[in-house]
């Protein structure tokens, strides 16, 4: 056994130097500088991570100098495996399968056969891209299966009337103005540019394809009012409903004045 991590605090341990854990657990890293470390894992900044590696690797050493009884090189190897061991849990805690992605060598054993500081800091940046980059692809495969949830409730409920910002990210467990923003993100269109896009798309096949009534159609795909929808639709086509059926030769037209 190389090591052993302790989930909560993600300190590691090597088992040379158990008899000297007390005296490991008072020494004064900076936790600020780990903190900065791990900033800097997950901006997947490389550069950034290797520099704040360096000067962690730095302090280390000064540290050691003030504890001659502390040996640098079982102090980097911890330091640094516990910088592994944080960004193996914000990896895993966003989804990403961890075993696979460290494959089957134990990081405890790669450790030790690393000599130098350089290795052992480049060992580390080339974990820590690849986590990072596990990382991103569950945060896009989430996205995308968010989306999709949206994008199907949506198509889904086109017809009701009370279809709302508010009803779709109740229904997706998000905040309102959080869904209106991860969805131009996603879309490159507002929610409600979107949702009138898609009525009206649903509307041109009615009156391409049927006879029914503009009022009966408004209804169908979730307009509150005939005037509402040919106000909409004129907006998006540029012409009323009644137009747009003549435009496609259907003859039987209705009117698409709405009734006083």
């Amino acid at each position: 056994q190389y090591g052993m991590t302790s989930k909560r605090t993600n300190q590691v341990v090597f088992s040379e130097d158990l008899s000297l854990a007390f005296h490991q657990m008072t020494l004064p890293f900076s936790i600020g500088g780990q903190e900065q470390i791990m900033q800097a894992f997950q901006s997947g900044d490389l550069e950034l991570l290797t520099a704040r590696l360096k000067e962690r690797a730095e302090e280390l050493r000064a540290i050691t100098q003030v504890y001659p009884d502390e040996p640098y090189p079982t102090t980097i190897r911890r330091a640094m495996m516990e910088v592994v061991v944080s960004a193996m849990h914000i990896a895993a805690d966003a989804g990403g399968n961890v075993e696979q992605e460290m494959g089957n060598i134990s990081p405890y054993q790669t450790i030790f056969h690393l000599t130098s500081t350089p290795e052992i800091i480049q060992w580390v940046v080339h974990i820590c891209r690849d986590l990072n980059e596990k990382i991103i692809q569950c945060r896009i495969q989430r996205e995308n299966t968010t989306n999709e949830r949206i994008n199907h409730y949506i198509y889904q409920h086109l017809a009701d009337p009370q279809l709302s910002l508010e009803s779709v990210s109740a229904h997706v467990g998000l905040t309102a103005s959080y869904l209106s923003a991860f969805f131009i993100q996603k879309n490159q269109i507002g929610f409600r540019d979107f949702l009138n896009t898609q009525r009206v798309a649903a509307a041109k096949r009615y009156l391409t394809d049927t006879g029914i009534a503009v009022s009966e159609i408004a209804k169908r795909c979730g307009f509150t009012s005939d005037s509402y929808f040919i106000t909409v639709f004129k907006k998006y086509t540029g012409i009323t409903p009644g137009a747009f059926r003549r435009s496609k030769g259907n003859q039987e037209d209705r009117d698409d004045t709405p009734a006083k």
